[in-house]
C-alpha cells in the first residue's frame, strides 16, 4: 500500500506499535514543515458465543410476543445495529463503556458479576465493556486483536443472560450476526 503525502511524495507505511499501521503525513509550509503520525488499527476479529445468538433469539421471540404486526421491522432495525455495532468493535475493540455491572456493592451484584468475571480471565480476555445501541446493551470481551459478543439485553432489563464457560467452545461465525432467525427456533 503506497500512500501520498505533501508535494507528489510517496512512501510505505510503517508498521506501529501493538501491529497498527502508521501513515507518516507531512506537508510544508514556507520555510516550516509539518510532520505527524496518523494511527491506522489493525481490524479485530468480531465473533459471538452461541449465547449471544439465543439472546438475539429471544428478544425476536419476546418482540413477536408484543405485537406481532410491527415485530419484523424493529427486529431487522435491531440486526441493523447489531452490524454497525461489529462494525465498530472490529475497527475500536474498546470503544464501550467499562461494564458498570461489574462494580456492583451489594452480595447479589457480585454474584451475578463472578461469572462474567470468569469467563474474561479463562479465555484471556482481560477486558469486559458494554456498547449501548438504541435501546439493547451489548455485553463483550476483548482483548487487542478479538473481539467476543457474550450477551445482548434490552435497556429495561436488569441483568444479562450469561453463558457458562464450556459455551467459549463453540464461537459462532460473525456472518451468522445478521441472519434472520426461523420462527419456533430457540
Amino acid at each position: 500500500m503506497r500512500t501520498r503525502t505533501g508535494r507528489g511524495r510517496h512512501h510505505r507505511p510503517a508498521p506501529g506499535p501493538g501491529g497498527a499501521i502508521c501513515v507518516q503525513r507531512g506537508f510544508e509550509t514556507g520555510a516550516r514543515r509539518c510532520t505527524g503520525a496518523v494511527s491506522i488499527s489493525v481490524k479485530a476479529r468480531v465473533r459471538a458465543v452461541p449465547n449471544f445468538l439465543a439472546c438475539l433469539h429471544a428478544t425476536r421471540h419476546l418482540m413477536d410476543a408484543q405485537d406481532a404486526n410491527p415485530a419484523p421491522a424493529r427486529f431487522k432495525k435491531l440486526q441493523a445495529e447489531v452490524l454497525k455495532a461489529r462494525a465498530l468493535l472490529s475497527f475500536a475493540p474498546a470503544s464501550g463503556r467499562s461494564a458498570r455491572f461489574l462494580d456492583a456493592k451489594s452480595g447479589w451484584g457480585q454474584f451475578q458479576a463472578e461469572p462474567a468475571k470468569e469467563l474474561s480471565r479463562q479465555r484471556g480476555r482481560p477486558d469486559l465493556r458494554e456498547l449501548v445501541l438504541a435501546r439493547h446493551v451489548v455485553l463483550y470481551a476483548h482483548s487487542e486483536r478479538d473481539v467476543v459478543l457474550l450477551s445482548i439485553r434490552h435497556e429495561r432489563q436488569l441483568a444479562y443472560q450469561l453463558p457458562r464457560p464450556s459455551a467459549w467452545d463453540g464461537i459462532a461465525a460473525p456472518s451468522s450476526l445478521g441472519s434472520q432467525p426461523t420462527r419456533g427456533a430457540q
